[in-house]
């Protein structure tokens, strides 16, 4: 089982699981707390996502099938 990794550049997914969806072609945020996912947010990218991991700088990288394979960066434009 993972860890769970401090998200720092996103402060609302703090504390959270992220992981991909093949079936559903998304990013899935869940919201932990107690050892109990207290809310599931689906934030949908039209591709199949084979692996989410952190960045050394706290961005989230997201690997896809897309075509032949495909990198995501994920980082904040704002304050969250």
């Amino acid at each position: 089982m993972r860890k769970f990794k401090r998200y720092l550049q996103y402060r609302l997914w703090d504390g959270s699981a992220l992981m991909g969806s093949f079936n559903y072609e998304a990013l899935v945020v869940l919201k932990i707390a107690d050892n109990n996912v207290t809310s599931e947010k689906r934030i949908w990218l039209h591709r199949r996502v084979i692996d989410v991991i952190q960045a050394a700088d706290g961005a989230v990288m997201i690997i896809t099938d897309y075509k032949d394979g495909e990198l995501i960066r994920l980082s904040p434009t704002g304050n969250p």
